[in-house]
């Protein structure tokens, strides 16, 4: 999917290692390039094919198009995933919170509707 910027937010507590939050992310957005900024980890990525495979082979699509459809503001797409299961290559979102905090998604399209069908393989 073309014409797509995501950007990546997550603090970096002092228990945390750098790689291993870097690598939280890129099991999402493999393509991801980090900075880090006052504490909080930064990532952008312009590819979102990972985010549709793992919600394709976790079976999460329509828990997924639901959040996404529920976060479209203007071109904007937000939503917060769970940082520590996305260590493992899982799909989780974060809708209560977690100790080690969320990674915080925005992504910018110009066709937010198409952004959501590719992204959960339906009609958003």
């Amino acid at each position: 999917m073309d014409g797509i910027q995501v950007t990546v937010r997550t603090p970096l507590h002092a228990t945390e290692r750098r790689g291993s939050v870097e690598n939280a992310v890129r099991n999402l957005f493999p393509d991801a390039g980090f900075e880090e900024d006052d504490g909080t980890l930064v990532a952008r990525s312009e590819d979102v094919s990972g985010l549709r495979e793992l919600a394709e082979q976790h079976g999460v699509q329509p828990t997924l198009r639901e959040e996404l459809t529920d976060s479209v503001v203007g071109n904007t797409v937000a939503f917060r995933l769970s940082k520590q299961p996305a260590t493992v290559g899982r799909l989780n979102l974060d809708v209560g919170g977690h100790e080690l905090g969320a990674l915080r998604v925005r992504i910018e399209t110009d066709d937010t509707d198409e952004l959501i069908r590719y992204l959960t393989g339906a009609d958003a």
